[in-house]
């Protein structure tokens, strides 16, 4: 009893599905997210409200799953207003009375999805920043290995973009081994912020303040 309770009140949906997804339970969560009543949900098959799977699709899902046994993946569900959302599955197999049925935990992911949509568009907007900045630009591990770099640095040190990020600080600064240029970056991991000048060496042999 305190089990059902558990997974009637679950924020996430459940759902217990026949192998040919025809709803045999579902709980209050998930009859609210996707607009019917519990009698509409235990006649529909996943097809009447997810937008992804159709009958053949489910054929062959539910084949992988009874190999996997548990699956986490993502599709779209659609409410009875028409509303599509993206949501995960946590999906598996479990076996009762020599039938094989599926057990699912549903949760929608809109907030995720539009959280990740922001940080894409923040990065996309900090690297067209970045590679047109006026002034040379390196992103470095904390061995000092170089990773991103801009135009405006490959044109400063006459290297391409490829042969930069093959490099070190250090093959970049004359007379300075990588010991002493990864005491420069303690420093500025220590103070979160370090400036100095400092001279490069251009590919051409010259060096540059």
């Amino acid at each position: 009893l305190f089990a059902r309770f558990s997974v009637e009140v679950a924020a996430d949906n459940v759902f217990w599905m026949r192998d040919d997804s025809k709803i045999i339970y579902v709980n209050d969560s998930a009859c609210k997210q996707l607009g019917y009543t519990y009698q509409e949900m235990t006649q529909m098959y996943v097809w009447d409200w997810d937008v992804i799977f159709s009958k053949e699709i489910w054929q062959e899902f539910f084949q992988e799953m009874l190999a996997k046994r548990t699956m986490t993946f993502e599709t779209l569900h659609r409410t009875k207003s028409g509303e599509s959302y993206p949501v995960e599955i946590v999906a598996s197999i479990f076996e009762y009375s020599d039938k094989n049925y599926l057990f699912a935990f549903v949760k929608d992911i809109r907030d995720r999805k539009e959280a990740d949509d922001f940080i894409r568009l923040e990065q996309k907007k900090y690297k067209a920043i970045v590679q047109t900045a006026i002034d040379g630009f390196w992103m470095t591990d904390l061995e000092g290995q170089i990773l991103e770099t801009n135009e405006a640095f490959c044109q400063m040190s006459g290297f391409s973009k490829k042969e930069i990020c093959s490099m070190k600080i250090s093959d970049f600064v004359p007379n300075r081994g990588p010991l002493e240029v990864n005491a420069y970056i303690q420093k500025d991991m220590e103070n979160n912020y370090n400036r100095f000048e400092t001279r490069h060496r251009h590919k051409d042999g010259h060096t540059y303040d």
